[in-house]
């Protein structure tokens, strides 16, 4: 007597279990109804943006910032021409006076990135820990 097999042999077919996709699509489908009702919902006020209005305090120490020869930053404050190093002697002195005067960087809305990090790395070391960043819009 011939043993049977306890598997019998089934040719293979070309279907696809749909199961686990039809648990995804339901997945997302309830993560979008919440994220959309939570983004509907009234409760977060951002505030409103102003333009005149200056703080109240001393005056900030403003500094331009434009693209010099070899993408190299090129300074200026109070339309005197000034190197990273003169930067560090105002920002020091600045940061010494009582009560310590901000510093504005003004520089152009095209102004890349990588022209601004000499001057904040600049600005760390004579100590300064907060700066505002003031962009002229782009024509």
């Amino acid at each position: 007597m011939r043993a049977r097999p306890l598997h019998p042999h089934r040719p293979v077919t070309g279907e696809i279990n749909v199961t686990p996709l039809i648990d995804v699509v339901m997945c997302l489908i309830i993560f979008f109804l919440i994220v959309g009702k939570l983004a509907m919902d009234p409760a977060v006020r951002l505030p409103t943006s102003a333009t005149g209005q200056v703080p109240a305090g001393p005056e900030p120490l403003s500094v331009v910032i434009t693209r010099g020869a070899d993408a190299a930053p090129s300074l200026s404050s109070s339309e005197q021409p000034i190197t990273l190093e003169g930067l560090e002697t105002l920002v020091r002195a600045a940061q010494a006076s009582t009560p310590p005067r901000p510093v504005l960087l003004r520089a152009s809305a095209d102004l890349p990135f990588e022209t601004l990090s000499p001057v904040l790395e600049a600005c760390r070391r004579a100590g300064l820990t907060s700066a505002r960043l003031a962009t002229e819009r782009s024509p």
